[in-house]
């Protein structure tokens, strides 16, 4: 189904979340990163990006991942 949306809707940053979630959960950390910061370019106020964006950061101690929003 959120292949369905993402295939209508390439800039859903909503669709862009869930499957970043979804990629997180199954451990790939990296494609998580890239649906994360694609739905931030898709919608720079999204909340729930910029979190993950910012924690992530933080996290890593990443001062151009931050950068990316």
């Amino acid at each position: 189904l959120l292949n369905k949306v993402l295939f209508s809707q390439p800039e859903s940053a909503e669709a862009l979340l869930l499957v970043g979630q979804i990629y997180l959960v199954r451990g790939d950390q990296n494609q998580a990163d890239k649906d994360f910061s694609h739905a931030l370019t898709a919608d720079p106020a999204n909340l729930q990006a910029l979190a993950y964006v910012y924690e992530k950061a933080l996290n890593d101690n990443n001062s151009k991942y931050a950068s990316c929003s």
